[in-house]
């Protein structure tokens, strides 16, 4: 794996897809410099995420190349531990810097874990979710788009579940908001009845 920068205290890397397709991804396919070292290369499908390199409470980037690995729905982690599924539609980044042509796309994955004896295909999802992005090359009427080479970038991260506490915390508040509520309505109710009586 290569070395990885480290930015600043307070700085995090932060790239929207168009910035990670065209600055990052396009110049390892075309093995042009970077505008930083930070994205190093991993082969995030042969371990558990719990194990891939770097801070698990960040964002995390890998470039990978998946020029062994079959194009599926499914893919398997070689350690056993789980597999990545694809989920959802592939979209499109487009570039305005490119005269909006679709530079890239975009697909997420989940990751499944296996628990005792589950079969392959029959894992429980995880808090493990990753973006996979790839490089294309866009045709002058922009009806047919090639993949560029073996590489990929992948973003990994993991979701956040809302805990009891949050739960119990919003129905507090909506009950004091209610409560707060009743409490206007009676109050302007009372006004409303001394102004009457004093008419």
């Amino acid at each position: 794996m290569d070395s990885i920068i480290r930015v600043p205290i307070g700085f995090r890397f932060r790239p929207t897809d168009e910035e990670l397709i065209i600055h990052y991804l396009k110049r390892k396919v075309l093995s042009l410099p970077f505008p930083a070292s930070i994205i190093p290369e991993f082969h995030v499908f042969q371990t558990n995420p719990l194990h891939f390199p770097g801070d698990p409470r960040e964002n995390r980037y890998f470039f990978c190349n998946r020029k062994i690995l079959p194009i599926t729905t499914i893919v398997s982690v070689r350690d056993g531990s789980g597999y990545w599924k694809r989920t959802g539609r592939q979209r499109k980044i487009i570039s305005p810097a490119a005269n909006n042509r679709v530079v890239g796309t975009k697909r997420s994955l989940a990751f499944y874990h296996y628990q005792g004896k589950q079969k392959h295909g029959h894992g429980l999802m995880s808090d493990w979710v990753m973006d996979e992005y790839c490089l294309l090359a866009p045709d002058e009427q922009q009806q047919n788009v090639l993949q560029i080479g073996d590489w990929f970038v992948y973003c990994i991260r993991r979701k956040k579940r809302k805990t009891k506490n949050q739960y119990s915390s919003r129905k507090d508040e909506s009950s004091s908001l209610c409560l707060s509520e009743i409490i206007d309505v009676s109050c302007n109710n009372e006004l409303d009845q001394e102004a009457n009586s004093e008419f």
